[in-house]
């Protein structure tokens, strides 16, 4: 739908996957409001259109998305000092000559040249370059890609973390699913996942999967033709007859079942069979595999907050964030806002989101990473795209980065002490031209080396 509108007739079962990344679709009734770029699944319902596509919140979130504040480019100290460094030698020239003028006019161009050719600006200008290159290098062969070296140098400065819950800290496709009442048979899981396998709903969909995983390949023989009077209420659930036995999965009314009570992110599918209610399955949504201890590890050093537009948080995910850094039912402006307000108390802040809603917030953080799993999932516009996989490694690229910076400065200082160094001999006189062209070359292969190996055994040594 690509407009904001109000569902006036039938029921709506809203998948808003595009915008917010969570798959499961939303039940609508009449007079509730519908934004733009959801999807209904089901039945067909009549709407009245509240506002053009111009005027929608798709149209918001896509002026967020493309048109983000222009940052400003990054102090490059090395650079900084390079150019003061070309314009030092230029004058340090100078002076030698001018000195060796008064002494010994036939040392001032030896002095002069040896002083030109020995001092290597360029040797300060290569370890930023090398040292992030090599990083950027690491960190994608791990599952992080980022857009350009700048990133690099923001992301050592982060002190604070802000994550979206909903396929960033849990996985878009998997759940946890818990049975909940009279021991099934594998008979009974085959003919649930039969029947499920028939119907359009999202959940149904996870149930079969999740059923077909736990039977055996020569368990899983059911045919196509031993499903019979098969009809979907939409809203309601399925139900057929499978291999002679009628069955009913859905809703509690659907079913004939009670309704029990529902923990936070959970989902319940009933089951009958023969018109015998046998209980429900409980499908929440998992966390992804290490992201728990993930984040605690981010919370030992950082400052770590959940925003999530979400009405509930797992117990799990919400245990280790700190009292108070959990906001949820966040617009998306209101995303962006809370990453405003820890800039105004002076945090550099990492924002990792996947869904569009997010795109406000990534543009805004000093740092934006996007989590995708598939190709299909859309990517706002960000300083760095993540493998879901690799989330739980964010700990770890911290670090890494934050060791990039300091072998740059560390390279910096050895590239500085060679040059004041070797000026010096060559104002002295004591250095030929002929060595001094032979020492250029050599200062910015052994900052390159320096910076290569270095960066390398930092990149082993964040992993331990």
């Amino acid at each position: 739908m690509p407009v904001d509108a109000v569902l006036r007739e039938g029921t709506g079962h809203i998948d808003n996957s595009f915008i917010t990344g969570e798959p499961l679709p939303v039940r609508k009734q009449a007079g509730d409001t519908i934004k733009a770029g959801g999807r209904q699944r089901g039945a067909a319902i009549e709407l009245e259109v509240l506002r053009s596509f111009a005027d929608s919140r798709l149209k918001r979130l896509w002026a967020e998305q493309s048109g983000g504040q222009e940052r400003p480019a990054m102090p490059r100290l090395i650079d900084q000092v390079a150019r003061r460094f070309t314009l030092a030698v230029l004058l340090i020239a100078l002076g030698a000559g001018l000195y060796w003028w008064g002494k010994d006019a036939r040392m001032i161009w030896p002095v002069v040249t040896a002083v030109l050719i020995v001092a290597c600006p360029c040797a300060l200008a290569l370890s930023m370059p090398f040292a992030y290159g090599h990083t950027i290098r690491l960190l994608g062969k791990r599952g992080l890609f980022l857009r350009d070296a700048e990133v690099v140098e923001r992301m050592a400065h982060v002190d604070a973390v802000l994550f979206d819950k909903t396929g960033t800290l849990t996985e878009r496709e998997a759940h946890q699913v818990d049975w909940h009442g009279i021991k099934l048979s594998r008979e009974d899981e085959q003919r649930i996942a039969a029947l499920a396998r028939n119907s359009a709903h999202p959940l149904s969909a996870v149930l079969a999967g999740k059923l077909k995983k736990s039977l055996k390949p020569d368990q899983d023989h059911l045919a196509p033709r031993a499903m019979t009077e098969v009809m979907e209420q939409i809203g309601q659930g399925i139900m057929g007859e499978v291999a002679g036995l009628p069955i009913r999965i859905g809703s509690a009314d659907f079913t004939g079942g009670e309704a029990a009570v529902r923990s936070a992110g959970e989902a319940h599918v009933h089951v009958s069979f023969g018109g015998v209610h046998r209980g429900h399955f409980a499908i929440r949504k998992q966390a992804r595999s290490g992201i728990v201890e993930a984040v605690r590890r981010l919370g030992a050093s950082l400052r770590v907050g959940l925003i999530t537009g979400d009405h509930q948080v797992d117990p799990d995910l919400a245990e280790v964030f700190p009292i108070g850094s959990i906001r949820m039912r966040c617009a998306p402006d209101e995303k962006s806002e809370a990453v405003k307000g820890l800039q105004r108390d002076g945090r550099r802040v990492l924002m990792v989101g996947d869904g569009l809603n997010d795109a406000g917030a990534l543009a805004q953080a000093d740092v934006g990473v996007t989590v995708t799993e598939t190709t299909a999932a859309l990517t706002p516009a960000s300083d760095a795209i993540m493998d879901a996989d690799s989330l739980q490694q964010l700990p770890h690229f911290l670090r890494m980065t934050r060791r990039a910076r300091r072998i740059v400065l560390a390279s910096l200082c050895i590239s500085l002490l060679y040059n004041i160094t070797g000026v010096s001999i060559a104002v002295a006189g004591h250095m030929t031209p002929l060595f001094a062209a032979i020492l250029m070359p050599l200062s910015s292969v052994s900052v390159v080396g320096f910076v290569t190996v270095a960066t390398m055994i930092a990149a082993r040594n964040a992993h331990q």
